[in-house]
C-alpha cells in the first residue's frame, strides 16, 4: 500500500542489508571470480546483461530509498573505492483490482511499506546501469487462485475468459505496457518471473509455472 509520508532515514548498513543480494554483493566486493567454462564463455559472449566470462556484476535494490542512499554514503564517498551497481533491482506488481495498481513504481512512486519504488528517480540516479524487475503476480489477498498467472498465459478456465474483455485481453494489455516500458528506459533489463525460493507455493502454482512459456527469467531488448 503507498504511503504518502517520507521514510525516515535508516542506517546505511541496516539499508544496504536489506536491499544488497548478499551473495552477489561479497563476490564483487572481494573480486572473486565465478567459474566460467567455454560454454559458459560462449553464452555470455552473445548475451546481452550478463557480465564478461569470469566476472560477477553487482545487482543492488531492492527499493529507490536503498539506492539513493548507496549512491550518497558509498559512491559519494570516493575514499571507499565501491563498485556501482552493475545492474539495480526494483519491483513492479501486475494484479488487476488490488491497491496499487498494476505497474505501481513504474507509473509513479510507490512504498509496499520496504522502502519507496520509484523507477524514474532510480534510472535517473543509476544512467549506466542495467535494470533487473520483478514482477509480482501473486493474488494472496483474494483467494490464492493465480488468476493474473492463469490469464496472462492464456488458460481458458472460465473465470478467466468471462466478460468483454476477458481477463486474458486486459492483463495482457498490461504486459505490453511493460515490455514497452521497460524498452523505453534504454539499458538492458531482466524481468524476473517465477517463484521465490523461499516461498515455493504449491500445486496448481507450480504446474503453472511450468506451463508458462519461456524461462523464468527474460531479457527485453533495447
Amino acid at each position: 500500500m503507498a504511503s504518502s509520508a517520507a521514510p525516515p532515514r535508516r542506517p546505511l548498513l541496516r539499508a544496504i542489508a536489506a536491499g544488497v543480494t548478499t551473495v552477489a554483493a561479497l563476490l564483487a566486493l572481494t573480486a572473486l571470480p565465478s567459474p566460467a567454462g567455454a560454454a559458459d564463455t560462449a553464452v555470455r559472449a552473445g548475451t546481452p546483461g550478463l557480465p564478461p566470462a569470469g566476472k560477477v556484476a553487482l545487482v543492488l535494490g531492492q527499493d529507490s530509498d536503498t539506492l539513493s542512499d548507496y549512491r550518497r554514503d558509498v559512491l559519494g564517498n570516493a575514499s571507499l573505492g565501491a563498485p556501482a551497481p552493475g545492474a539495480v533491482t526494483l519491483y513492479t506488481n501486475l494484479v488487476l483490482g488490488g491497491s496499487p495498481a498494476p505497474l505501481a513504481g513504474m507509473t509513479g512512486p510507490v512504498d509496499w511499506g520496504a522502502g519507496t519504488v520509484d523507477f524514474a528517480r532510480t534510472l535517473r540516479e543509476y544512467p549506466n546501469s542495467s535494470l533487473a524487475v520483478g514482477l509480482y503476480l501473486s493474488d494472496a489477498t483474494s483467494g490464492c487462485g493465480n488468476q493474473p498467472l492463469r490469464a496472462i498465459i492464456g488458460r481458458p478456465d472460465a473465470d478467466v475468459t468471462a466478460g468483454s474483455p476477458n481477463l486474458i485481453t486486459r492483463y495482457r494489455a498490461e504486459v505490453d505496457e511493460m515490455i514497452n516500458r521497460s524498452k523505453a528506459y534504454d539499458r538492458d533489463v531482466l524481468l524476473r518471473i517465477g517463484l521465490a525460493g523461499e516461498h515455493p507455493p504449491g500445486p496448481p502454482g507450480v504446474e503453472l509455472h511450468r506451463d508458462r512459456p519461456g524461462p523464468p527469467e527474460r531479457l527485453v531488448p533495447r
